[in-house]
């Protein structure tokens, strides 16, 4: 509570809508938007009023540049998509300089965060949710290709090249992802919730899924029935039967 406290009283900037690493001395504010000041919002601690702080991740001058999330805002001065500081690639071409690269493993938390305040928002950031999500799946496969699995550090944010060479580095956790927010999986303490993210997907199941001493299987298809596209079987018995928006 004490950390929840700090974070939102000295971290948080109403005038611009976000949240700023501090000087570890002074406590001043650091006013670079740097990706990791979405992560209050993936914490669960922010309120109604910090609501358009996740904004700028669905912005294409800000963290939304095309392949993942960049790692600070497009419009920061030193921005560099291709690694390197102000063209300067003192530790390697590859080298992990935190200035505008896009790194798998905080792009899958901004998601999570994008995906939490979309079921929030009664859906309203499903979109963007969507369009990041497959920007980041095709990171983790060589040049894009599907059948080569292949991740890496980090990736240009704007074109997806390949920014180190270190192949495996399985630095991510896509799986909780399509679990939590596309099938919609969701463990609480008094039971489990079925929430999933409209997506552009057609169909898609999720088998044999052990929660608390039983096997959950979902599935949905678009059809001419809407009321019956998802279906949700608890040890093998169909026990719900909805449409996505539900």
């Amino acid at each position: 509570e004490k950390v929840k406290a700090d974070i939102l009283e000295k971290m948080w900037d109403p005038a611009t809508g976000f949240f700023y690493d501090l000087h570890y001395e002074t406590d001043e504010k650091a006013m670079v938007r740097n990706i990791v000041g979405i992560y209050p919002f993936w914490a669960g601690i922010t309120g109604e009023e910090h609501r358009a702080g996740i904004l700028p991740l669905t912005d294409p001058e800000a963290f939304h540049t095309g392949s993942g999330f960049s790692s600070v805002s497009k419009d920061c001065p030193v921005f560099s998509p291709a690694g390197g500081w102000k063209g300067n690639y003192f530790k390697g071409r590859d080298g992990c300089v935190w200035c505008g690269a896009s790194w798998p493993y905080t792009t899958g938390i901004a998601l999570e965060a994008l995906g939490m305040e979309s079921l929030a928002e009664n859906h309203r950031l499903d979109g963007d949710f969507d369009e990041v999500l497959r920007e980041y799946t095709l990171q983790h496969f060589r040049d894009g290709d599907r059948h080569r699995p292949y991740l890496l550090e980090h990736y240009n944010p704007v074109t997806g090249e390949r920014l180190s060479d270190e192949a495996d580095y399985n630095h991510s956790f896509w799986l909780d992802i399509v679990i939590r927010f596309v099938a919609g999986v969701n463990v609480e303490e008094d039971g489990v919730r079925i929430a999933p993210l409209n997506t552009h997907l057609k169909r898609w199941s999720l088998k044999g899924l052990k929660v608390r001493g039983h096997e959950l299987s979902l599935s949905y298809e678009k059809s001419d029935r809407p009321e019956k596209a998802l279906q949700v079987f608890v040890d093998g018995v169909l026990c719900a039967e909805t449409c996505l928006e539900q």
